[in-house]
């Protein structure tokens, strides 16, 4: 067979190009080559074909040249780095009655599995990201709440301290009293007594006087004792309230943590069956 018969060859193929491309919806790009340099080439925005004219020299990284010297169909998944997109290629040799190869054909179309790959391992990261963060915020309110319950603690030992003071404060109040009582009959006494009771008289009025101030004093304490016991118990029921949203937004973020680790796992399986496609 002669150089005339191989290149009628090439050309019936390459008028049934438009014809193969139609089958595929136009949905693919297709390269017709002799030995050495590009024949024909029709290309398609969703699987473009690269920079290469009709009339350039094949390109040796590419299926249409490997399947020649290889002498077999080459399926290979070129990357983004070549044409924008990834595009999955299945060239295979041609060759003439007497076996002789004299080009290629080769098919390009975009691998949607790649870019679904990509996004998914998009999806991924930016779940394990936020799972990440979710737990540092976890963790930082786990502290929070711990703290906040070693406060109400010290708060309810406060409490109990202040309850007795009551005590104290009851005792003092029953001297001042006694005081009070005491200073009183020896006033009495200092009457009947006359001009000889006069100087205990003193001291019994200086006694009253006392009971008196410590009277006063006690009144003013408890005042400020009441205002304290008002603020704890303030204070103690806000930790309780504060305590109660901590264990809310704990729960609220162990849910979302499940929802994250469910769309996680989705991810992974439309990666693995990305990588079917």
């Amino acid at each position: 067979m002669n150089i005339f018969e191989d290149e009628d060859i090439l050309l019936n193929i390459g008028f049934l190009l438009p014809s193969i491309s139609a089958l595929f919806n136009n949905d693919l790009s297709l390269l017709l080559s002799d030995t050495e340099k590009i024949i024909k080439i029709s290309k398609n925005e969703s699987a473009p074909g690269g920079n290469y004219g009709e009339g350039d020299i094949l390109p040796k990284d590419i299926p249409a040249y490997e399947c020649m010297q290889e002498n077999k169909t080459i399926v290979k998944i070129l990357p983004k780095e070549y044409f924008g997109v990834a595009i999955k290629a299945v060239a295979t040799p041609i060759k003439n009655r007497s076996g002789k190869i004299i080009g290629s054909i080769a098919i390009g179309k975009r691998a949607w599995g790649d870019d679904i790959n990509a996004h998914a391992e998009t999806f991924i990261s930016s779940f394990n990201e936020i799972s990440n963060v979710i737990g540092g915020v976890s963790s930082a309110i786990q502290d929070v709440a711990i703290s906040s319950n070693n406060i109400l603690d010290e708060v309810n030992e406060t409490n109990e301290y202040m309850k007795k003071t009551d005590e104290i404060i009851g005792f003092v109040q029953n001297i001042s009293k006694q005081t009070n009582l005491l200073g009183l009959n020896a006033a009495i006494e200092s009457a009947r007594a006359g001009e000889l009771g006069k100087g205990f008289g003193v001291v019994a009025n200086e006694i009253r006087n006392l009971s008196s101030s410590s009277s006063q004093s006690i009144k003013e304490i408890n005042t400020v004792l009441n205002k304290l016991k008002s603020s704890i118990e303030s204070i103690t029921n806000n930790l309780y309230e504060n305590n109660k949203l901590f264990e809310t937004q704990a729960a609220s973020i162990e849910e979302i943590n499940s929802s994250i680790a469910e769309l996680n796992n989705t991810a992974q399986i439309i990666k693995q069956i990305s990588e079917l496609i």
